[in-house]
């Protein structure tokens, strides 16, 4: 096969519902001589926003989708293409100019790229592109055709080509601030294929950034006490929302006893979830059995805090009965 498709998630086979295919370009003939590199080739399925660069160099893109270029690599020892569309995303190829990859006459076969094609890596992005609400972990998926031709395949710098099982498929969990999708994968020669694609943050309506929270106040104080008799633990929930009334994630909440003695050890703080809660396990002291625990609440954001006192009574312990004579 002469042509070579360029990018991590180069596919040859059916697309699964919301995969797409990475930006593609053919290799033409190729040579690097005494410093100079002659580069001619084809994009892919070109748009009006397509933008290439080889080594740092933009280089036109014809309405058919071809190029040619004549670059001074400056003792540079790597041919870098870089695809970039309307979209954000971002596909680049990486040569080593190596004995491996620049044969007799400086001639650099397409076929180099023969391995990246037989890999082919396929990810699986969502129609509308990546998203994550309320800073959830987001979880990718994707699939591998033949990872024997791979040196190594990275998901945002983590490993995944030692997680491809049988049926063939990978997935990796990403925190909730991530803010680019990068898969790169590299074949036995040293060449790289790298594609990175935005991540949207977006907040649901009910809910703010502790960042973006304007002031705080403790809307909510719960105390679960079902069993304490027997358990001696109990619970306690706290609710932070802004002055507009939005819940806050990742504020800061600390709870402790006013009286000391009443309970084992203050709980240590806590980040509010994405519904604006902090839940605390706490064990009560025999003396704090039959009267009221007064707890104090500090909730804290980059900008604001505040803090509220709130108790509960504990009921008292059952009374043990008489030993029998």
């Amino acid at each position: 096969m002469a042509a070579a498709v360029v990018g991590a998630l180069a596919v040859f086979a059916a697309s699964a519902p919301g995969e797409v295919l990475s930006p593609a370009i053919t290799l033409g003939p190729t040579t690097v001589l005494n410093g100079t590199a002659t580069v001619a080739g084809h994009v892919g399925a070109p748009s009006t926003g397509a933008q290439l660069a080889i080594n740092g160099t933009p280089v036109a893109i014809d309405a058919l989708g071809n190029f040619a270029a004549v670059l001074n690599l400056g003792g540079q020892s790597n041919l870098t293409f870089r695809l970039a569309n309307s979209g954000g995303e971002v596909t680049s190829l990486n040569l080593p100019l190596n004995s491996n990859i620049v044969g007799p006459g400086g001639v650099i076969s397409p076929g180099v790229l023969t391995a990246l094609e037989q890999a082919a890596v396929s990810i699986v992005k969502p129609l509308d592109g990546f998203k994550i609400t309320d800073e959830l972990p987001l979880k990718v998926e994707g699939r591998v055709g033949d990872g024997s031709t791979l040196a190594g395949l990275t998901v945002n710098g983590k490993d995944v080509l030692g997680l491809v099982g049988e049926d063939r498929g990978f997935s990796i969990t990403v925190p909730g601030t991530t803010r680019e999708i990068t898969v790169t994968s590299t074949d036995r020669q040293g060449v790289t294929s790298t594609t990175t694609y935005p991540v949207v943050q977006s907040a649901s309506a009910t809910s703010v950034a502790a960042a973006a929270a304007q002031g705080i106040r403790i809307a909510k104080i719960r105390y679960i006490t079902k069993n304490v008799r027997r358990t001696k633990r109990m619970r306690m929930v706290v609710t932070v929302r802004d002055r507009r009334g939005l819940l806050i994630r990742n504020a800061t909440i600390s709870v402790r006893s006013r009286y000391a003695r009443r309970i084992f050890r203050n709980p240590k703080a806590k980040k509010s979830n994405r519904v604006g809660q902090a839940a605390f396990l706490m064990r009560a002291r025999n003396k704090a059995f039959g009267k009221r625990l007064v707890m104090i609440t500090l909730a804290k954001t980059p900008k604001a805090k505040v803090s509220k006192s709130s108790s509960v009574r504990i009921p008292r312990l059952a009374k043990r009965r008489a030993a029998r004579r």
